[in-house]
């Protein structure tokens, strides 16, 4: 789950951070606000992942979303800076080393 969470975090596009802060990762129920935190490094997001991820019960389900209006944009590819989108193209990336992993 981090590793998938910290490389969308770093694979949104940067202008003044508000997108790569605008990730919020709890367990439950996934945020269904906006925040005001401005993350240009994305520590921060990737920091309160960490915890959360650190925090959960196996069995918690994990949640990382971001309501930004224009996040689905960015998704698409809408800027130069991440043309593929961050959660698909990272999605796909994870779902491809998970299956190398498993037996054949």
């Amino acid at each position: 789950s981090l590793e998938l969470f910290s490389s969308v975090i770093r694979d949104t596009p940067v202008d003044s951070g508000r997108a790569r802060g605008n990730w919020q990762t709890t367990t439950g129920l996934a945020a269904s606000s906006t925040t005001e935190r401005e993350d240009r490094s994305g520590e921060s997001a990737t920091r309160e992942a960490e915890q959360v991820i650190k925090d959960s019960g196996l069995e918690d389900p994990i949640f990382m979303s971001n309501n930004l209006p224009y996040i689905e944009p960015l998704e698409s590819g809408s800027s130069a800076q991440a043309p593929e989108g961050m959660v698909k193209r990272n999605f796909a990336r994870i779902r491809r080393i998970i299956q190398s992993k498993l037996p054949r």
